[in-house]
């Protein structure tokens, strides 16, 4: 057995011992592995590490930054034993989240919002925190439904009256 394949056999069992199970990781390793004694090497270098992570050509965003996150702590590992061993930074492949794209209101929609509900009148009593005032979202209008905020996220304190 290699030194690297004794390495990978210890780093698994260190980390299983702390609870985790590695099932995916210890394939990608192995194949990491594979690659690198492919390619002669007897310690991790960077530019081999990014190679293989970028691995097969047109791979999402998301596969590339996780296969070398699971390298990196193998490396940091590895790099505890032998100091020529290279650790990739953690901003190197990042994966970017992909988010929904929101949908705004435009101008003219919010506004016949707030007239259909009976205007700004439910402003002025009332404070909603982190949420629409229940009117706006039951307008009469042709708008995608949504329901009132739940009683567990939304809180609502009334506001002094104006003394007449």
């Amino acid at each position: 057995m290699s030194p690297l394949r004794q390495a990978l056999q210890d780093y698994l069992a260190v980390r299983r011992a702390l609870g985790y199970r590695l099932q995916r990781p210890e394939k990608l390793l192995a194949q990491f592995l594979t690659y690198v004694e492919a390619r002669g090497e007897a310690h991790l270098r960077l530019a081999t590490m990014v190679t293989w992570a970028t691995l097969p050509a047109g791979a999402s965003r998301s596969w590339v930054s996780h296969r070398l996150s699971v390298i990196r702590g193998f490396a940091s590992h590895v790099h505890a034993l032998d100091p020529a061993t290279d650790v990739p930074p953690a901003d190197l492949l990042p994966s970017r989240p992909s988010r929904a794209t929101p949908y705004l209101y435009s101008e003219p929609v919010s506004t016949a919002a707030r007239s259909a509900s009976g205007g700004d009148r439910h402003h002025r009593g009332v404070g909603v925190h982190g949420r629409h005032p229940p009117a706006v979202l039951q307008c009469p209008l042709d708008l995608p439904p949504v329901g009132p905020p739940s009683r567990a996220h939304a809180s609502v304190r009334r506001l002094p009256s104006p003394a007449s």
